[in-house]
């Protein structure tokens, strides 16, 4: 099975799997405005291609023994080491990405296994900038 991958963009050697994918919605930006020119009708120019900006849906159980606490510690300090990261899908897609804040639900009435789902936003960096 393929998962997810958060890439140090200075080292590869450095990565954290993401197991249990859920969802990854994303939409391809770019500059944009729309104005109404009097007696014309709408008009819209398009400026820069800004990237990918998107949110990631993770599901944690416990897996192999490791609890889900312990997968959702990993993955926060790999994000506090790695603030940007390569964000790597199953299908070879790579972009070069800020990961914004983390959203953790937690799973009531799973007994003594905690469960959570956490959800972060990603935007595409330009790694030129």
């Amino acid at each position: 099975m393929a998962n997810y991958k958060l890439i140090d963009p200075a080292n590869a050697a450095n990565f954290l799997v993401l197991t249990g994918v859920t969802d990854d919605s994303f939409v391809d930006d770019r500059e944009r405005v729309s104005m109404v020119v009097i007696g014309r009708g709408r008009k819209v120019n398009y400026g820069t291609k800004l990237g990918k900006t998107g949110t990631l849906v993770i599901k944690i159980r416990e897996r192999a023994g490791e609890s889900a606490t312990a997968q959702r510690d990993a993955l926060e300090a790999f994000l506090a080491t790695y603030p940007d990261v390569i964000l790597e899908s199953p299908w070879a897609d790579q972009w070069y990405v800020d990961i914004g804040p983390i959203s953790v639900t937690r799973i009531s009435g799973t007994g003594d296994s905690e469960a959570v789902d956490i959800s972060f936003p990603y935007e595409e960096l330009d790694a030129d900038l």
